[in-house]
């Protein structure tokens, strides 16, 4: 045997190879090749071998084999890679076939793809799909399968099961809706069960093209619809809170009214009885009537606001006001309590604190208020201070710090949480002793959240309580201050004042009266919102006081006629009368026309400066 013909018997056995014609008849193998590709053996077709495992197309092959370059693919099979090395070579009689050489690529520590991947898409938890390009199911995983309740991903597949989308188009109309990069992400789309029960899958795909040119769809499922039931208990929850909220509104705004305006009647007549120049021994009488009165008013102010500020209703104004002179008024307030109780009223004020600023000066005094006439009730010895100090301030705002401190009783420290809770005060022996709802530090609390800060309580049972609070308050560039309710002794008078006062109440249209008449002014009475409209038609007055709850023609209906009317009452300034929740009606009024509110019940001095502010306002050219 000459050597060629060793080295060829070796090559027989060893090497994997086969000699191809070029119309892809296999002529001959070696051993190895036999033993390998059992499909492709002698005088077998190589196209279609080459084509299934590797996925090409014979004619691109065809066109290889007119290149005289040496090269190579690889393909795999039964989980095995491996590299195919074509060369051309020519014959002694001219002819051309190509020697192929089969190469096994050894891939260490990696499983078979079909296992690896199976297992892979049969553990997750979403179902993993590929549609054709008629929507028809070519792979489900196992969870898909769960998901759609089949007993297996084969069954599945064999039921076509994109026909089971609620809506016979879905599947089209979900493909319209791909971005142009093919990809279609988290889409909401309603799916049926094999039972016919309907859920909300949240589906993903991406589209790409096959080897023979088609559109196919890979893509993932999430069932989500326990997420959604979540949601729509979230949204019925919600429904039912607003109206709860909207019930509770109403309710508050009509126990307000219902309450408010007897009691006007109660605290105006009272005032009226004081200034009626009373005998000494019906002084005492009067003043314990109007303090009465004044702590019911109180009483009901503060559950009203708790339950205002509970559900969001209260709004800050901003006004620009002297902040030293409202802390003075603060201070002769208190004085005359804690000189009652023969306790030290210190009010110290740091020289850095501005004079004008901008932010709701009845929130500060309210807050201030319930602080103070806690520390006052619950001192007994010592004294009660209020510092106010400038802590920091830029272009725009100053940061202030409010600090009221005592050395009453104090509150042990495993209460203090409690005692900002409502209807709640640091023991029943103090509720007992001392009185009260309970509410001042919850509204206290609340109202100093609603300007963005916190309450700090530092309290030491024996020693005392220290409470402060930091705002910030905006720089005022005005000169024009509000004032509020002065609670002067002495009134400026209405002389020759012109009023239309509309309402139904007879007891509270005969306590304005008194007051207006007795001021100097000219007081005409309209028993209902439609008698008001007639009488400006009619008759020219300087300011309307409008009664928002009336028979026949509510305030705001009257006020909107009146704004719609050609005559010469058409702009008079209109202040709405009402006992309702501001917050609640703040917004009708506006719209309705008209120019300021007076909240019932109101005293002779708020009174008074609601008429005189809003006719001055009129005068001004």
């Amino acid at each position: 045997m000459t050597k060629s013909e060793q080295i060829a018997a070796i090559a027989y056995q060893e090497i994997c190879f086969c000699g191809i014609s070029l119309d892809g008849t296999i002529g001959f193998c070696s051993d190895k090749w036999n033993a390998l590709w059992a499909d492709a053996l002698e005088g077998a077709n190589f196209f279609p071998f080459y084509g299934q495992f590797n996925h090409a197309h014979v004619a691109l092959l065809k066109d290889r084999f007119l290149d005289p370059r040496v090269w190579e693919e690889k393909v795999e099979l039964d989980g095995r890679h491996f590299k195919l090395r074509f060369r051309p070579q020519i014959k002694a009689d001219g002819t051309t076939f190509f020697w192929c050489v089969c190469e096994e690529v050894y891939l260490p520590n990696v499983p078979k793809r079909s296992d690896f991947l199976n297992e892979l898409a049969d553990n997750l938890h979403e179902g993993v799909f590929r549609a054709g390009p008629n929507g028809d199911l070519l792979y489900a995983n196992a969870a898909l399968s769960r998901m759609f309740e089949y007993p297996s991903a084969a069954e599945m597949l064999s039921s076509k099961s994109w026909q089971l989308l609620i809506e016979d188009d879905a599947f089209h109309k979900f493909i319209l809706a791909f971005r142009s990069d093919g990809h279609a992400e988290n889409k909401e789309m309603l799916l049926r069960r094999k039972n016919g029960d309907v859920f909300t899958g949240l589906v993903s795909v991406k589209r790409h093209i096959n080897d023979k040119g088609e559109k196919v769809y890979d893509g993932s499922v999430r069932d989500i619809s326990h997420i959604k039931e979540i949601e729509r208990q979230l949204k019925e929850e919600k429904i039912k809170a607003e109206n709860a909220s909207m019930v509770k509104q109403q309710f508050l705004s009509t126990i307000s009214h219902e309450l408010r305006t007897p009691l006007n009647a109660v605290i105006g007549f009272a005032y009226l009885l004081k200034e009626d120049s009373p005998r000494p021994g019906q002084v005492e009488n009067v003043n314990a009537l109007l303090f009465s009165a004044e702590a019911l008013l109180s009483l009901i102010n503060e559950i009203l606001d708790f339950t205002k500020l509970d559900v969001g209703k209260v709004n800050l104004d901003s006004e620009t006001f002297d902040l030293r002179n409202l802390i003075r008024k603060t201070e002769n307030s208190f004085s005359i309590a804690t000189g009652k109780k023969n306790l030290q009223f210190v009010v110290n004020i740091d020289e850095k604190v501005p004079k004008l600023v901008k932010g709701d000066a009845v929130r500060i005094i309210q807050i201030l208020n319930n602080l103070l006439s806690n520390a006052v009730k619950f001192t007994f010895h010592g004294e009660v201070r209020l510092e106010v100090s400038l802590i920091n301030e830029d272009e725009k705002n100053y940061a202030i710090r409010f600090m009221v401190s005592d050395t009453g009783i104090g509150i042990p420290r495993a209460k203090l949480d409690a005692v900002f809770s409502i209807f709640t005060q640091a023991s029943e022996l103090s509720t007992r002793q001392f009185g009260g709802t309970g509410l001042g530090l919850t509204i206290t609390r609340k109202l100093v959240e609603l300007h963005g800060s916190e309450l700090v309580i530092d309290s030491k049972p024996g020693i005392g309580t220290a409470i402060s609070f930091v705002l910030n308050m905006a720089r005022s560039h005005s000169e024009q201050i509000f004032l509020g309710d002065e609670h002067s002794e002495q009134l400026e008078r209405l002389d020759g004042i012109s009023i239309l006062a509309a309402e139904d109440n007879e007891v509270n249209q005969l306590l304005l009266r008194k007051f207006l008449v007795s001021w100097g002014a000219k007081v005409s009475i309209a028993v209902n919102g439609k008698e008001a409209v007639e009488m400006l038609a009619i008759e020219k007055y300087d300011v309307v006081l409008m009664d928002i709850q009336m028979p026949i023609m509510d305030g705001y209906t009257a006020a909107q006629h009146i704004r719609a009317t050609e005559h010469f009452n058409k702009q008079i300034p209109i202040v709405a009368v009402t006992a309702s929740i501001m917050s609640e009606v703040a917004d009708q009024i506006k719209v309705s026309g008209m120019n300021d509110y007076l909240i019932k019940p109101y005293t002779p001095y708020s009174l008074r400066s609601a008429v005189l502010k809003n006719v001055e306002k009129k005068a001004t050219p």
